[in-house]
Parts: C-alpha cells; structure tokens; sequence
C-alpha cells in the first residue's frame, strides 16, 4: 500500500491495526489505520478508507474526497495560508470538529453534485468552533447535531441534521438561501 508525491513514497506499509500514518501530500487508493496532518503540511486523501480519526493540527491543507474515515476527522488550527480544507463525496463515521482556523483559511464541508462533489454523509455531529475564517456546510447528511459558535462567516445549505442545530456568536450566518432540515430543535437564527 502505497501513497505518493509526485514520485515520493509517502508512507510504509501498515505494521499494526494502531499504526498512524503521517500525511504531507497525496494518498490515494488505499487503506490506513489512521492519520495525523502535521504543522504546516499539505494532505490530500482521495479514494482512500481510514480505519480511525484523521487529524490535522495547524496543518496548511486537507481535503478528504472520495473516502470513508470510519472516526473522526478533527482539524485544529491552520497556517493562515489561504487555503480551503474540505469535505467532498465522503462518509465519516463518527464527527466533524473544526476549530481555530486562521482567517485567510476556509473550510467546506460540500455535498452538493451540482458543484462537482458527491454526497457526504455524517454519522455524528458537525462542530465548528473558534474559525475566523469562512466555514460551510451544505447539502450533508448529519446523524446528529450540527454547531456553529464563535465563527467569522458560516454558511448552512440544504443539510439533512439528525438532531439539533445550534448557532451562537458567529460574526455573519448564512442560513436562508436553500434551509437545513433539522430533526431537533432549531437554536440557528440569521
């Protein structure tokens, strides 16, 4: 099993169920146990199934495409380098958590087909905390909560959420162009 950049071998082959693999360029068609994105790295997972959580911490980049991540996808912190982190025709297995992302920094969580993506489904809840840049969640399915607090620009389009939708201290919220179906209480106002 092998993930490459450019012509780089990116990672070795899995030793254990627990090995994690460290992610600085592009995976593709393959299966790893987890991955960690560190400080400054740029990953890209496309076509590929993660047993555990992906992480990133103040990485520069991370998009996930084509891909099942059975846990978690957490990514804490970014560089500040203008980039968009994404989501896009995936499934994640438990949650989504997004904090403290830089304000030149994006993240999307896209499941729109009409925008080149595929559907995205998440088991969990979609929590965004502390970004100061734009965050976007649309056309997804949410198996439980969807949250917004403490955000510079949020978006909400046409998400399918499973229990509650909370939105508190954001600096601008965008919820009326295409509505969220929320399952639970509505606690979003715009």
């Amino acid at each position: 099993m092998l993930g490459f950049i450019g012509a780089v071998v990116l990672h070795t082959p899995l030793a254990s169920a627990s090995t994690t693999t460290v992610c600085d360029g592009d995976i593709s068609y393959t299966t790893l146990a987890s991955v960690f994105v560190p400080s400054g790295a740029d990953c890209v997972l496309d076509h590929v199934t993660v047993k555990g959580d992906v992480r990133a911490q103040d990485a520069q980049n991370l998009d996930i495409f084509n891909s099942t991540v059975k846990g978690t996808v957490d990514i804490a912190g970014s560089r500040g380098s203008n980039h968009s982190f994404e989501v896009c025709n995936s499934t994640i297995g438990r949650d989504v958590r997004v904090a403290n992302l830089a304000g030149s920094d994006s993240f999307e969580l896209e499941g729109d087909t009409n925008e080149s993506c595929g559907k995205v489904n998440v088991a969990g809840s979609v929590r965004l905390s502390t970004n100061q840049g734009d965050v976007e969640v649309s056309w997804t399915k949410i198996g439980a909560d969807l949250s917004a607090v403490g955000n510079g620009d949020v978006e909400f389009e046409h998400n399918n959420v499973g229990a509650d939708r909370r939105c508190s201290d954001n600096g601008h919220l965008d919820i009326t162009d295409e509505p969220d179906t929320v399952h639970g209480r509505d606690l979003c106002t715009s």
